[in-house]
């Protein structure tokens, strides 16, 4: 599936550190409904790890992936 392809390169991304090229790779995914990716975002905004750190942006995608 397209969507798979495109988190294990987000996460490959993640991985090596490269937070802010694997954002939107991860943030698309998550955009799709993925619960992996939702909470891979959530803890990106947790810890500002390639986006500014925000508290409720990463409640919200925790929230998100409860619901799928």
């Amino acid at each position: 599936m397209f969507y798979d392809r495109y988190f294990q390169k987000g996460m490959a991304l993640y991985q090596a550190g490269q937070f802010t090229e694997a954002m939107p790779y991860i943030l698309e995914v998550a955009q799709q409904g993925s619960a992996k990716a939702q909470i891979r975002l959530a803890h990106m905004y947790m810890n500002g790890e390639g986006v500014p750190k925000d508290v409720e942006k990463s409640e919200y995608w925790l929230r998100q992936s409860r619901n799928h």
